[in-house]
């Protein structure tokens, strides 16, 4: 929340406590100054065609497949080594497209995939060090205090400003790694969320007959992939394709299958060696398209294949120039003419169609991949409430699910537990995360989420006033109520039972927590704390020294 005082965004310090920077005696840059200043240096100095710069020396094919070798090699290993190196997956598509957009480029060809290491680090160093700093200050995600008043050199921004992490910044990363686990070293606390409070019923994966059945064998997985191309824009203008409203997940999972059909036998050493990309000619992507989405193919076409003249298509397949010999009975010898041919990282191209599944529309026959995740995130929400209350239950700690009092308006709380000798209510809120999560757009679509469902504060995204009382009102009656009051809650069977007030609870003063998979742009609001489920969890078993403020 902004300072009480001053309405300035709080950051956070060296000790992960929050601070008020103008409040402290930081000379603040305005934020149209410092809009002005980071649009210009995003668009014009430090953009994409100059920092592509260094490798223009390369040619543009042997560049491209060399990309791509290494996308494909960090996909093949994904399940293995139970992770992607994330900037990787986030910008090396984009540098593809520069490379599409931009001309220039000379005739050195790439010997090796690992002589192109240097320059492919450079560039990552620029935009998850420099650009991605600037990025998050013109969008108020970061602070920008000025160290010297005199500078005025626009192209020496990151030197002219110390950046700080705003809690609007820090609540993004926190729902980052709250799907992404973030940090190995907490893998395996993230791991048993995931494996038992996240835990549902779902979809095999190798029954899926529907978008749907797709979306729940697939959940986790999707919800890795958005989180991984909703971290910066510049990924996004790769990753947010535009794709004909009448592609459905399962077309385009037919396309991806009949491309592997065309693949010769032990493909699969050019990733798991990196020493290559497939290769597939024209007719054998024409014939994919034709089988998989009909007489869409031609409309679908230019959203699935990335080339110099579609650059935003979504990179599953890749054109580059080739050369046929064809003989001439006419001049009774041979020619060569131009052909495209297309490179298939197919190990990179599984994982795109789970990244894609939130944007496809899915015919009039299905929900939108949007509104198939809402209803996937709330069926795992109502499942993690009881997954929860079985986990508390069985560390020896008091707890009660679904807690109702005996009255027209029952004040439902979703647990009631004792942690740390005291009352502790928990509300359990799991949420769709937004496509662009770590922007102001995002925050603000989270924030106006949680003030709906907690606060019953009516938000423009869904007009009319929510029903029920607000989470802190309804903890307020349950606080007021006289001892050996009874109440109902549900056993570890799903049956009510009949429950008596602890007179002790009405002596303490409650905690109030609102426990999801993503946090709003705010630590707490009205007393009421937001942790996301891992965070919870390391709460239980570690303590609070373990958990983020």
């Amino acid at each position: 929340m902004p300072c009480e005082n001053c309405g300035c965004l709080r950051c956070v310090d060296d000790d992960r406590s929050l601070f008020c920077p103008r409040c402290t005696g930081k000379e603040i840059e305005t934020k149209f100054a410092i809009r002005a200043e980071a649009n210009w240096f995003l668009e014009d100095y430090f953009s994409g065609e100059n920092l592509i710069g260094v490798l223009k020396e390369y040619e543009k094919t042997s560049l491209i497949t060399t990309i791509l070798t290494r996308l494909d090699h960090i996909a093949y290993n994904f399940k293995e080594k139970n992770g992607l190196p994330v900037d990787d997956f986030r910008y090396l598509p984009y540098f593809i497209k520069l490379i599409y957009e931009n001309n220039g480029f000379g005739d050195k060809r790439v010997a090796s995939p690992v002589d192109l290491n240097e320059e492919l680090n450079t560039l990552l160093e620029g935009y998850t060090t420099v650009v991605e700093t600037v990025r998050k200050t013109r969008d108020q995600l970061n602070v920008a205090i000025r160290r010297d008043a005199r500078t005025v050199d626009w192209s020496d921004l990151p030197s002219k400003y110390e950046f700080y992490t705003s809690e609007r910044s820090l609540c993004a990363r926190r729902c980052i790694e709250s799907m992404l686990c973030g940090d190995f070293g907490q893998y395996p606390d993230f791991s048993f969320v995931v494996d038992t409070i996240r835990a549902v019923q779902k979809t095999p994966v190798d029954e899926i007959d529907t978008p749907w059945e797709f979306g729940d064998g697939w959940y986790q997985l999707i919800i890795q992939l958005i989180a991984m191309a909703a971290m910066d824009e510049f990924a996004g203008e790769v990753f947010y394709t535009d794709f004909p409203e009448t592609v459905s997940i399962l077309e385009l999972r037919e396309f991806l299958d009949n491309l592997d059909a065309c693949l010769p036998p032990g493909f699969e050493h050019l990733a798991a060696e990196s020493t290559g990309v497939p290769i597939l000619s024209a007719p054998q992507v024409e014939a994919s398209g034709r089988l998989a989405f009909g007489e869409k193919w031609e409309d679908v076409k230019p959203t699935v294949i990335m080339s110099e003249t579609t650059p935003d298509a979504h990179p599953l397949l890749f054109e580059i120039s080739g050369h046929q010999q064809i003989y001439s009975p006419l001049l009774e010898c041979s020619l060569e003419r131009d052909v495209p041919r297309y490179l298939y990282p197919r190990f990179f191209a599984f994982l795109l169609q789970f990244q894609a599944f939130p944007l496809l529309q899915n015919g009039s026959t299905a929900k939108s991949g949007h509104a198939l995740l809402t209803d996937l995130t709330a069926k795992r929400g109502k499942a993690a409430e009881s997954n929860l209350f079985s986990i508390l239950s069985k560390r020896g700690i008091e707890c009660y699910h679904s807690a109702q009092l005996p009255r027209s308006d029952p004040h439902e709380i979703d647990l009631i537990c004792e942690l740390d000798d005291g009352l502790t209510f928990i509300e359990m809120k799991y949420f769709r995360p937004p496509i662009r999560l770590q922007s102001a757009e995002g925050l603000r679509i989270l924030a106006e989420k949680f003030d709906e469902k907690i606060f019953k504060i009516e938000s423009d995204r869904a007009p009319g006033s929510p029903s029920g009382k607000p989470f802190p009102e309804k903890v307020d009656t349950w606080v007021d109520q006289p001892a050996h009051s009874t109440f109902t809650s549900l056993s570890m069977a799903g049956d009510r039972v009949d429950q008596s007030l602890d007179p002790e609870w009405t002596e303490t003063d409650p905690q109030l927590y609102v426990v999801s998979n993503v946090v709003p742009p705010y630590f707490t609001k009205r007393n009421v704390r937001f942790l996301t489920d891992v965070e919870f969890f390391k709460l239980v078993a570690h303590g609070a020294d373990d958990v983020l403020i």
